[in-house]
């Protein structure tokens, strides 16, 4: 996978993940209007449809555990809550109408995401509301590992683009330094300054 094609991941991948606002949304006004929206086909027995746009679930004490809706403008969604009303899983649709699954910790620090972006799959792991670690497969099945600093600056990119492995790993200006692959069954090892020239490169070309 090229650099170029990477950053395009990363980048629809932290989009995705914003557009899945509703983890984000608070258990404030979620009850459930059934009158005139709750439908029952009493004309076909023993079949039984129910609709509604929103259905909560309480425990005993009244709190939303979960939630089912339909998002205005993307789909539905479904929205799981601990008691104290944080919501830490969420299986929906975003606005590209791309599936994600998030799970984030009961502190919110960290999140897992499991998207489906466009041909490509990813699961990212989030901390502190950064991209740090990306695990995809690209258009044409080729997977990549992406690491980033705690800026979103990619520094390490591990991938099989095009079936050849390869390492590569930047400085803090993400510019290649270190370049380990094999290209067309040939093992090559590149250093490079940090004005992306290389002063070594073995076996020399």
């Amino acid at each position: 996978m090229s650099t170029p094609s990477i950053e395009s991941l990363s980048r629809r991948l932290t989009s995705l993940e914003k557009q899945n606002s509703w983890l984000k949304a608070t258990t404030t006004s979620l009850a459930v209007a059934m009158g005139g929206c709750l439908l029952l086909a009493a004309q076909a027995p023993p079949a039984k449809i129910i609709e509604a746009e929103k259905f909560a679930l309480r425990d005993k004490d009244g709190i939303v555990r979960a939630v089912i809706e339909m998002k205005d403008k993307v789909g539905p969604r479904i929205a799981f809550f601990s008691k104290d009303g944080l919501d830490l899983v969420g299986l929906g649709l975003g606005n590209d109408g791309n599936p994600a699954l998030v799970l984030v910790d009961a502190k919110r620090q960290k999140s897992l995401t499991l998207a489906a972006v466009n041909d490509e799959q990813a699961l990212v792991f989030r901390h502190l509301n950064t991209n740090r670690l990306v695990l995809a497969t690209d258009k044409h099945g080729d997977p990549v590992v992406v690491f980033r600093d705690g800026q979103q600056k990619v520094r390490t990119i591990l991938s099989g683009y095009g079936g050849d492995p390869g390492l590569h790993v930047r400085d803090a200006n993400e510019k290649t330094r270190i370049t380990l692959a094999i290209e067309k069954g040939e093992a090559r090892l590149q250093l490079l300054d940090a004005d992306g020239k290389a002063f070594f490169t073995q076996p020399s070309p």
